[in-house]
């Protein structure tokens, strides 16, 4: 559960070990287990957090059955012998989309 819970507290959650409901959504509402792993929940929770990173998401569909989720930032470098822009991209693939989107947001979340 532990990349799980990292996942969550990242998108706003608070979880209290000590307590009988022990997370607690972005909203102050509590509850004895974060949501689950859903597009519905991803795009509330997770999407909006990575924006505010400066990331954004691409999901498509991919080989058969499969889905592919690249989650990618564009910065601006201005170095002494490179002036451009720069691609950070991690993808992650898997038969459940939600389980793509969540894989890939796992690699740009800070360890």
């Amino acid at each position: 559960m532990r990349p799980e819970k990292e996942f969550w507290e990242w998108c706003g959650w608070t979880y209290h070990p000590n307590w009988k409901v022990c997370w607690q959504s972005p909203k102050k509402y509590n509850s004895e287990k974060p949501p689950p792993m859903t597009l519905d929940n991803l795009f509330k929770h997770a999407v909006p957090k990575l924006y505010e990173s400066g990331y954004y998401y691409e999901l498509i569909q991919w080989n058969e059955g499969q889905h592919k989720a690249i989650i990618k930032k564009v910065t601006h470098t201005d170095t002494h012998d490179n002036l451009g822009w720069e691609v950070t991209a991690f993808d992650a693939v898997d038969k459940d989309p939600a389980q793509a989107l969540y894989k890939a947001i796992l690699e740009v979340i800070p360890k």
